[in-house]
């Protein structure tokens, strides 16, 4: 079962991330003053820290332009399919059926909110031209899509722990449909057209996604091995993440790493979780201590997530 829980988990971030860098970023549409235009005819000057662009003399032909017959449909099928509210409530339903029908029924439907939010994404990412994944509502969507791929691996038996989860992945959805509606086109930071866009953020949201179903597994009830190999993948994509990072970081700002508050509190958060681990062994007989270090560790990725953003820095959110 956890095998199965890893395999799944990692095999959705490199879907994710194979599909999204299959495009070369000096093609990738960028819209300037109402214009649409491609990243390498808007970019004029890209020195480390200073990224400046031109304005465009004419559009790309419409063939190439955001309003391409299967973008205006793919829109029209998100408004008549109501997808900014839809996996929210297809979530709730799926908690009241997990609470009141038996595992036969439910393990089929515990699939719903994955594929909803799936298809809410890749239907973003249509409409857009660009990957989802550029705000903070963004994000609360696809650390909610991770974690719902999380839902039908769960033992049949830990029927507490699917509610719990499936409950955090409709607040995390309800709270991204609150925080940013329709998908509309806007203009980008010309840095964040890069391939590194979702690598990185893609890294990190299923880091998130991993602690939030280890605190959760800590909610309800004790936690063990699963729990802590959770841990122990999240703390490995939480890694890999702030690496990729870096490594963008040095290509769009000249240097690896910045003090920035986003990038130094995931190494916090990294740092948190280490600890975690580390301390595992001294808690094995005190289940209720390791139950309440691992849910308190959580607090580590909310900061990260939401808490650094009011201190300001040169992260998108």
């Amino acid at each position: 079962m956890l095998t199965r829980l890893t395999d799944i988990v990692i095999t959705v971030v490199l879907a994710f991330v194979a599909t999204a860098c299959g495009s070369v970023d000096s093609g990738r549409q960028v819209l300037v003053a109402g214009r649409v235009a491609t990243f390498e005819s808007v970019v004029s000057y890209c020195d480390g820290d200073t990224v400046a662009a031109q304005g465009i003399s004419r559009p790309l032909p419409v063939g190439s332009s955001y309003l391409t017959a299967e973008r205006v449909g793919v829109e029209r099928a998100w408004n008549t399919m109501h997808m900014r509210w839809l996996p929210t409530v297809a979530i709730v339903l799926t908690v009241v059926l997990c609470i009141f029908t038996p595992y036969r029924i439910t393990r089929v439907i515990r699939w719903i909110p994955l594929l909803l939010l799936a298809s809410d994404m890749v239907m973003r990412w249509v409409m857009t031209g660009a990957v989802p994944i550029t705000t903070g509502a963004d994000t609360l969507r696809a650390i909610a899509m991770f974690a719902a791929a999380c839902v039908p691996f769960i033992p049949r038996e830990d029927r507490r722990m699917t509610v719990l989860l499936l409950c955090a992945v409709a607040i995390l959805a309800a709270t991204a449909a609150i925080m940013g509606g329709h998908p509309a086109v806007n203009p980008l930071n010309p840095t964040l057209l890069s391939s590194w866009l979702p690598v990185h953020v893609g890294l990190m949201m299923a880091a998130y996604s991993l602690m939030l179903c280890a605190a959760v597994a800590a909610i309800a009830g004790p936690v063990g091995r699963l729990t802590f190999r959770t841990i122990v993948a999240g703390e490995a994509l939480l890694a890999a993440g702030i690496t990729v990072g870096a490594l963008w970081a040095a290509e769009a700002w000249g240097r690896y790493w910045a003090w920035d508050p986003k990038e130094t509190w995931a190494l916090v958060t990294s740092l948190v979780y280490a600890a975690v681990l580390a301390s595992w062994g001294a808690t094995a007989k005190r289940p209720e201590l390791r139950r309440a270090v691992v849910a308190l560790a959580f607090l580590a990725v909310v900061f990260t997530w939401w808490g650094v953003n009011r201190l300001g820095g040169l992260h998108a959110y």
